[in-house]
């Protein structure tokens, strides 16, 4: 029996990956991450699982490109409230509005 590579625990993982300890142990609970159950608690990771975990995630320059088209050009997927189009429009935003009626009434007084 020949030992192909060791095992990393899930803070090795992280480091990896560049996340946290328990983004981790969510992906493996989600099957997302292979990992291999060490008792009752404890679960260890191949780093070729974690490697291949990676590449399954990682975007090609053209798949990216698009979204990268739009923040660079300023287009939205979604029309944003601005505050030269509040002013133009004369609309409100609801945070707004509350702390214009707090201020109108006299807070109750409490015994």
């Amino acid at each position: 029996m020949t030992w192909k590579e060791p095992l990393v625990d899930a803070a090795a993982g992280a480091a990896y990956l560049a996340v946290d300890k328990t983004t981790v142990y969510r992906l493996a609970a989600s099957g997302a991450l292979a990992s291999v159950a060490l008792g009752r608690r404890s679960l260890r990771f191949r780093p070729g699982d974690v490697e291949a975990f990676l590449a399954t995630r990682t975007r090609t320059a053209a798949a990216a490109s698009g979204r990268a088209e739009r923040l660079l050009s300023g287009a939205s997927r979604r029309s944003r409230r601005t505050p030269q189009n509040e002013l133009a429009t004369g609309a409100r935003s609801s945070v707004h509005a509350k702390q214009e009626s707090s201020r109108a009434r006299p807070h109750a007084r409490r015994r």
